[in-house]
């Protein structure tokens, strides 16, 4: 049985692929759209809509090319880092966007941005209480990992990660 955290873990890469696909669709009708003007549109303009229908679609296959190699979840760089891998992790922080259009609260997400020894960053996006789950797990997980944004931490990890994993052991 997984654990709840690796669970909704999938829920949020779930909804991250389905964004993506949704992307590639609006990629893939705005490129028709470029090529269906140049039927009805002035001559002079046909090559300018034909070469931009062509790379919104090509930019769109691109995406969906990578939309399809990580269509299985448990390949994902993210789902490997979490259940394979996480003694690769060295710092973990959140970065909070709260939309308020005219003071009015509209939109709460907040995006765990995951660092790593070999000097890469992996990003998810869910909502508060899900980020909160996964970093509960994560420092259970690993203690090694080091919490939370600051700029001496950003100067350590831009220097070496490791200088990160010899702070948190002393």
């Amino acid at each position: 049985m997984i654990p709840k955290e690796i669970a909704i873990l999938q829920q949020i890469l779930k909804r991250e692929r389905f964004k993506k696909l949704l992307v590639v669709l609006i990629a893939f009708l705005g490129g028709g759209t470029f090529f269906l003007l140049t039927i009805f549109l002035n001559p002079l303009i046909h090559s300018f809509l034909f070469l931009m229908g062509f790379l919104v679609y090509f930019v769109g296959g691109l995406f969906l090319v990578h939309v399809i190699r990580t269509w299985n979840i448990c390949y994902t760089p993210v789902y490997c880092l979490f259940t394979n891998d996480i003694e690769n992790l060295v710092w973990v922080y959140q970065i909070k966007l709260e939309m308020m259009p005219f003071g009015i609260k509209f939109w709460n997400e907040e995006t765990l941005v995951l660092k790593t020894l070999d000097a890469k960053e992996h990003q998810i996006r869910a909502f508060a209480p899900q980020i909160k789950l996964l970093t509960a797990y994560l420092a259970k997980q690993a203690p090694h990992i080091s919490f939370g944004y600051t700029a001496e931490k950003e100067q350590w990890y831009t220097a070496s990660p490791m200088l990160l994993l010899e702070d948190r052991a002393n």
